[in-house]
């Protein structure tokens, strides 16, 4: 008797394995582990379930556009790994010569209805991370109603221990409001910026499904982004609360409750905003660009060497070897990838963008998606993470698609502004 595969079952289980994945890659605890041969499980595993995905959805008929980018693809990144990449050539392999391809064929041969459902899949995994999150946060770590019961060793920032609750909650970063210091809420990752900025993405992209602008996912991703204490996040979650209003309300809802959550949410970063000026963290990211602009003078075809910190160091102020990483990821390409990875990564999200703002009636999912990549990519640290590669891949297969924009992520139009 013949098994029957229901392809359609498959390709759901493993998408919600790439995601799985996905998160666990891009800054979570679990990857940054000391001596940690997770890491690598995760990887392996990543490129497995890519490859599984191809297998399942493979057709023997490719657009010609879409070989012809890759083969460009090759043909452009074999010098950079060649004079930059020299000394981490396994790691510039994995990331560019292997992630980012294979996520871009399989965008290539989705469907759309597949590529609605894996964003469905990635907004309701980071809505199940806040709601725990949230949870140990106020339990544990504020009211210490529950124990702490494990403790890790990882890498960032220095070696460190980090305490948490079950493996699904960790107690890794600390920030200093008003001359007292506080718990962030970081989840599973290693700091409160790296999971406002999964929260920023699933924000974005549960706006095709819950326009309602206080409905559950905003309202749990708010509590969440708050608690991270993120400016970045913060200020960003007030932009799309009032993106959504401006976009599908107007004057369809009352106008007195929003411009009051506004007020809240912009007094509560100004004070936020303001505190940190006086404290180290400030500091630094000024120092980074000054850090950056003299790399980049000194090597600014190839940038320093990809994953080359020692150059950066040389030029940073005194006050901050504490803390030697630097805290942009337009910096960090631009210091180690120069002008040639650096409009690698800009071309595709500004090209998209202009695109999508010059049409004034266009896909506000895909629009609010280019905005939110060029904010974070001066603002966040991600470069080389697989949500980068998955993103970085999206944006080229949009650049080069004969597809409208408003069927990729099939929302219709609206006026922008």
């Amino acid at each position: 008797m013949a098994i029957k595969f229901n392809k359609q079952k498959i390709n759901t289980f493993l998408q919600y394995i790439l995601v799985f994945f996905i998160v666990l890659e891009s800054r979570s605890i679990f990857s940054r582990l000391l001596n940690n041969y997770l890491n690598t499980f995760i990887i392996i595993n990543l490129i497995l379930v890519l490859l599984l995905i191809i297998v399942l959805n493979f057709r023997s008929k490719i657009q010609k556009q879409y070989v012809l980018f890759i083969i460009m693809y090759y043909i452009f990144m074999l010098p950079f790994l060649l004079i930059s990449a020299r000394e981490y050539m396994i790691n510039f392999i994995i990331i560019f010569l292997i992630l980012l391809p294979l996520f871009f064929i399989i965008f290539c041969l989705y469907k759309v209805s597949n590529i609605h459902d894996l964003a469905k899949i990635y907004v309701d995994t980071i809505f199940v991370l806040s709601i725990i999150s949230i949870f140990f946060y106020i339990s544990g770590s504020l009211l210490k109603l529950i124990p702490t019961n494990i403790h890790v060793v990882i890498d960032w920032g220095g070696v460190r221990e980090v305490s948490g609750y079950f493996y699904l909650h960790f107690n890794s970063q600390t920030t200093v409001i008003m001359n007292e210091t506080i718990l962030r809420n970081t989840g599973i990752f290693v700091e409160g910026p790296m999971f406002a900025l999964h929260l920023m993405f699933a924000m974005v992209l549960s706006v095709k499904r819950h326009r309602k602008i206080l409905d559950k996912y905003s309202i749990v991703f708010g509590i969440t982004i708050f608690s991270t204490l993120s400016i970045t996040g913060i200020l960003y979650y007030l932009f799309i609360l009032l993106y959504k209003y401006i976009v599908f309300y107007k004057a369809k809802i009352k106008v007195i409750l929003l411009p009051v959550i506004f007020i809240f949410i912009l007094i509560s970063s100004m004070i936020l905003f303001t505190d940190k000026q006086s404290t180290n963290s400030y500091n630094i990211r000024n120092d980074d660009y000054s850090v950056g602009f003299h790399v980049f003078n000194e090597y600014p075809i190839f940038g320093s060497g990809f994953l080359n910190y020692d150059i950066v160091k040389k030029y940073m102020s005194a006050f901050r070897m504490y803390n030697t990483g630097l805290s942009s990821s337009f910096i960090i390409i631009l210091t180690q990838g120069g002008i040639y990875l650096t409009l690698f990564y800009l071309i595709p999200m500004v090209i998209n963008y202009i695109k999508l703002y010059s049409n004034r009636k266009t896909n506000i999912v895909l629009f609010q998606l280019m905005s939110l990549q060029l904010y974070l990519m001066f603002s966040s640290t991600y470069q080389y993470s697989s949500l980068m590669m998955i993103l970085l891949a999206f944006d080229y297969y949009i650049l080069i698609s004969n597809k409208k924009n408003i069927e990729i992520i099939g929302l219709e139009r609206k006026e922008i502004l």
